[in-house]
């Protein structure tokens, strides 16, 4: 499998196997309430366990019958955003510097979200993700547009949504 499938983590539905995607949203949550650190580092744990050969993460498998799976954008981004801050991720934002040559409202958003999570300044994807929004924000999807938003509050008013 690739992974230690011991660690607790979250899953998308009761009684099926972890992810890094609910999991980074539940540490997130979790550390944002100041609840629970001892499941935060958990969940923590089995993010870092999942990590691709290449620095990203993908839904959750590093490695699949031998191959070596590669990471995503996107749950590389929430991964990162999950372990900030510290050093844990470092590979992980060499990885989202990915961004800037697959541009994306989302892609963009989470790389300058947890480069800013990181103490790393986020203008190199906020330049890109601004010109990328138009009168309905992120193509009329209100999930990109608040994503972006919150990318754009890091950048113009230092506030962060999840740090």
């Amino acid at each position: 499998m690739g992974f230690d499938a011991t660690l607790p983590g979250w899953s998308w539905v009761e009684h099926t196997a972890a992810w890094v995607e609910p999991t980074a949203f539940a540490v997130l949550s979790l550390r944002r309430s100041g609840r629970d650190p001892v499941r935060t580092a958990q969940g923590q744990a089995l993010i870092l366990d999942r990590q691709c050969e290449d620095g990203g993460w993908n839904y959750g498998n590093p490695e699949v019958y031998g191959a070596k799976l590669a990471g995503h954008l996107d749950a590389t981004g929430w991964a990162v955003l999950a372990l900030a801050p510290g050093p844990a991720a470092e590979r992980g934002l060499v990885y989202l510097e990915g961004a800037l040559e697959r541009p994306s409202a989302m892609n963009l958003s989470l790389a300058a979200l947890a480069a800013a999570a990181h103490g790393r300044d986020p203008a190199p994807w906020l330049d890109r993700l601004a010109p990328r929004l138009g009168e309905d924000g992120a193509r009329g999807r209100v999930d990109l547009s608040a994503l972006a938003a919150a990318a754009l509050a890091v950048g113009v008013e230092g506030q962060h949504a999840f740090v």
